[in-house]
């Protein structure tokens, strides 16, 4: 079972696995589709976040995707409307701040699991991973040349 805790200390409600799961994956979806993507790290310093943007980033470089850093306190609709080329974000938020239930922003905003999984670095197993720590100690898988590859080495 999945239990939300309200952001007021005044209860916590419990959610549908399957049905949370399912609205995630569309995350899942919204990465893979993105050009641009912008990672918001929180600048309340959470832990392992810059590491974590490292690695989000050299794999949205490595599949061909533009890459933004934002710094930002609390996130709002309003700061991210100011950034339109941005197809879709990552939060690099703690768990207990991230903004699962961003329903009032125009753009979508994903975990850096739902980015992994959407950019080959995690298989979708139905298996959901929040914790930060948890996904910096999984190896990046290497990465194969397909034939259709340009590889240039200068001297």
């Amino acid at each position: 079972p999945v239990w939300r805790l309200e952001a007021d200390g005044s209860g916590a409600t419990r959610l549908s696995s399957n049905a949370l799961l399912q609205r995630r994956y569309r995350f899942v979806e919204e990465v893979r589709a993105a050009d641009v993507v912008g990672l918001l790290l929180c600048a309340t310093g959470a832990s392992y976040g810059q590491e974590l943007a490292d690695r989000l980033e050299f794999l949205l470089r490595r599949a061909g995707r533009a890459v933004y850093r934002f710094v930002v306190g609390r996130v709002t609709p309003e700061k991210l409307g100011n950034f339109r080329e941005v197809s879709c974000f990552v939060s690099l938020a703690s768990p207990e701040h991230f903004p699962f239930d961003a329903q009032d922003f125009h753009v979508p905003i994903a975990s850096p699991f739902e980015a992994e999984v959407a950019l080959g670095a995690r298989e979708w197993t139905g298996s959901y991973v929040t914790d930060l720590e948890e996904l910096l100690a999984d190896p990046l898988p290497a990465h194969s040349i397909a034939e259709e590859e340009l590889v240039v080495q200068t001297l």
